[in-house]
């Protein structure tokens, strides 16, 4: 949850107002497809919930199959020639085997973990 804080938030620095609104929509699209009706049923979310991995499949970030898409990550996060994509895979891979290993297989808890 904490990471998602994070995402979300760098989110929003890097595509201010003019991307607000579909931030906004892709939140909103994701809730109802998962029906989570307040932001008190995010902070409870059990495993399985696909909530998150919608969200960063919406915003570019996670492909369909569930794998994080490096190129996207690095182009909506980082500024211009600040890292390589392969630094971006190798971050996540890291984050994955520290903290997710058990969710690696299932795109819905993955996403939820990170």
């Amino acid at each position: 949850m904490k990471i998602f804080i994070i995402v979300a938030v760098c989110v929003a620095a890097v595509y201010a107002e003019d991307k607000a609104d579909a931030i906004q929509q892709y939140e909103r699209e994701c809730r109802a497809e998962n029906n989570i009706e307040s932001t008190a049923d995010l902070n409870n979310l059990e495993d399985g919930n696909c909530y998150y991995a919608c969200f960063y499949k919406k915003f570019g970030i996670m492909k369909e199959d569930g794998s994080y898409d490096p190129a996207a990550i690095k182009t909506k996060f980082s500024k211009p020639n600040s890292v390589t994509n392969d630094a971006v895979q190798k971050k996540l891979d890291e984050v994955t085997q520290k903290y997710c290993q058990d969710k690696v297989g299932n795109h819905c808890n993955l996403a939820a973990c990170l």
